[in-house]
């Protein structure tokens, strides 16, 4: 048993001790300026900090019904400047919109699957304590690697939301990372008491 749980504790802290180190190099030491910034149009600078989905359904409506008004009044609102600008903006709040939504996903399934993952080890305590090592090692195994699983690394990629992504990912791992240290710090003492 103490070789399963030495070699389990290897590999857990060697994963989740990389990922955090990329979070934090991610987070704090990687560019996140590119030579196209300068190339945004003004509508997108306006909306490139706004995480409130209310308030960008507002925009999103009011654009969606200035072109439908174009629509009903103008046989020929395609070949309008307006029309194209509009229709600029109706994509560029949609993606926003859809990248917002997406992230705001990511990070339920994020907390949601990490906290069972704690409770998974938690509970593996218990049942390693009071009925059975091998369920109970078995309960810690699924909840850290559900833990880990989760705090993985993004990838590097301009989407709306990703350094609130990161940064719950980046505080995750370094508590899982304390977890995983005091569990065997612990369970280090445990055994030497119980020779």
């Amino acid at each position: 048993m103490r070789a399963l749980k030495l070699t389990l504790f290897i590999l857990f802290l060697t994963v989740i001790s990389t990922q955090t180190f990329r979070h934090f190099y991610v987070k704090f030491i990687d560019v996140k300026v590119s030579v196209l910034d300068k190339y945004k149009n003004e509508f997108s600078k306006k909306i490139e900090n706004i995480n409130d989905i209310n308030k960008l359904e507002i925009m999103y409506k009011e654009v969606f019904d200035k072109i439908e008004n174009l629509k009903n009044t103008d046989k020929k609102y395609y070949d309008k400047d307006e029309y194209k600008e509009l229709t600029n903006q109706e994509y560029d709040l949609s993606t926003k919109i859809q990248n917002l939504e997406d992230v705001l996903k990511k990070r339920y399934e994020l907390l949601f699957y990490w906290i069972f993952g704690l409770i998974s080890v938690c509970l593996g305590i218990l049942v390693y304590f009071l009925f059975n090592k091998w369920i109970g090692i078995g309960s810690i195994i699924t909840g850290f690697s559900e833990m880990i699983i989760w705090t993985s690394p993004l990838y590097k990629i301009s989407v709306y939301g990703f350094n609130t992504l990161l940064d719950i990912k980046l505080l995750l791992s370094i508590i899982t990372w304390f977890i995983l240290i005091i569990l065997w710090i612990i369970n280090d003492k445990f055994e030497k008491v119980n020779k």
